[in-house]
C-alpha cells in the first residue's frame, strides 16, 4: 500500500501545477488488446478511457491525479521519486497538504 498526498488544486495551478487529460491506451495498444483472444474486457475498456495527469514544477514525469473536485491527490511513497520534490515544492508555495 502507497502513501498519498492531497493538496488544494487552485493553490497548486496558481504557482505552476500543470493538468492534462490523457488517453490510457495509444491505438496501437487498444487494437492489440481487442485482437488477444483471453484479454480481461475491463482492460481494453480502461485502455480506451481518459485519466487526468498532473506536473509538478520541479520533477520531470506526470503522475495521475487521483482527486476529485478541490484536491489533488498523488501517490508519492516517502522512498519513491515524487514525495521529496513535491513535498519541497509544496512546502516552498505555502500549500498545505495531508497524507494517508
Amino acid at each position: 500500500m502507497g502513501l498519498d498526498i492531497a493538496f488544494s488544486r487552485i493553490d497548486a495551478v496558481n504557482v505552476g501545477l500543470e493538468i492534462k487529460t490523457v488517453q490510457n491506451g495509444t491505438s496501437d495498444e487498444i487494437h492489440q488488446a481487442k485482437a488477444e483472444e483471453f484479454v480481461d474486457q475491463d482492460y481494453v475498456a480502461w485502455l480506451q478511457e481518459h485519466s487526468v495527469v498532473v506536473k509538478v514544477p520541479e520533477y520531470p514525469y506526470w503522475t495521475d491525479d487521483g482527486g476529485m473536485g478541490d484536491d489533488v491527490i498523488v501517490r508519492a511513497n516517502k522512498w519513491g521519486t515524487l514525495y521529496e520534490p513535491l513535498t519541497h515544492w509544496l512546502s516552498e508555495n505555502g500549500i498545505s497538504w495531508t497524507e494517508f
